[in-house]
């Protein structure tokens, strides 16, 4: 949809693309990403070139066009929701079956 950050990979399966605007997405990332201590500096600085108003995933484009090497997983198979309001919340604890 509109809304989703979405991403592509390069033949190595590493992102090349992650933005609101692909169009031909192979997933969307739900934004728990893992950073290695090697690359937590760079990636940090990269966080520092995002204006204020930009979503996250903006620092790790910097970082994949500085050359960092980032890889999807796929979490298909668990249930992964975005909860954002009490009504959220409450899809996601009925789905888990708990009050």
């Amino acid at each position: 949809a509109e809304e989703e950050v979405k991403y592509n990979v390069f033949e190595d399966g590493s992102i090349n693309q992650v933005s609101k605007i692909i169009t031909d997405g192979l997933g969307e990332a739900v934004g728990i990403n893992k950073i290695s201590k090697e690359s937590l500096p760079q990636f940090i600085e990269e966080l520092k070139n995002c204006d204020a108003q930009d979503y996250f995933e903006r620092g790790i484009e910097f970082a994949i066009e500085k050359g960092m090497k980032i890889y999807p997983v796929d979490v298909s198979n668990h249930l992964c929701m975005e909860i954002d309001f009490n009504d959220d919340l409450n899809a996601v604890n009925e789905k888990l079956g708990s009050d």
